[in-house]
């Protein structure tokens, strides 16, 4: 079973890597049979090339969680829905 935690961010990208780890911190009793995933959608911004300590230590947290991290722009998540329906109508 999967759980995806899931932050929009129009401008503080970088708030939304504390959000989602001190989130999964909190629920961490409730989720340890989980596979955990963090998503950040950008809204309004590109996403930075580099990796801050905040990244790396919510990427580290989802490894040991058997998840991973993803960050995508508003762009690519049309791109990713558009290429799911084109497979669903196939």
């Amino acid at each position: 079973m999967s759980i995806y935690f899931v932050e929009l961010k129009g401008t503080d990208f970088h708030h939304a890597f504390d959000q989602i780890y001190n989130t999964i911190q909190l629920m961490k009793h409730h989720i340890k049979n989980y596979h955990v995933y963090g998503r950040i959608v950008c809204t309004r911004i590109k996403i930075p090339n580099h990796k801050s300590t905040h990244q790396i230590r919510l990427e580290r947290e989802l490894k040991k969680l058997k998840g991973n991290l993803r960050e995508v722009t508003i762009g690519e998540i049309n791109i990713l829905f558009k290429r799911t329906n084109q497979k669903a109508s196939s």
